[in-house]
């Protein structure tokens, strides 16, 4: 004896999901949207040529040798009166002052 299919609730079937939205699309930029304004040249500052002189200079120089930087760091730590814990901030002293001629 067959029996009559009876009516079922049909809601967790895959089928009856609703589709995922779809992925926002980003806007083009609108045409008449104003351009950004030129940039405007610099103009020479008083240490605008120290710096080209310092780079120039430097070029010209060659770089010193870790020999060098440290007697110069060893000089910065005696003149700040043997005063131990400051030996990066020598050394980084020390790399600049050879650097500018000093």
């Amino acid at each position: 004896m067959a029996r009559p299919h009876a009516k079922t609730n049909t809601s967790h079937k895959n089928s009856q999901r609703q589709p995922a939205p779809p992925a926002p699309v980003a806007a083009a930029p609108a045409q008449n949207t104003p351009k950004a304004p030129a940039p405007t040249p610099v103009a020479a500052t008083p240490s605008a040529p120290v710096k080209a002189e310092a780079e120039a200079t430097s070029a010209a120089r060659p770089s010193p040798t870790p020999e060098q930087i440290a007697a110069r760091a060893y000089e910065l730590f005696l003149a700040r009166g043997s005063d131990h814990g400051h030996h990066e901030q020598d050394w980084l002293q020390a790399e600049r002052d050879l650097r500018l001629g000093r």
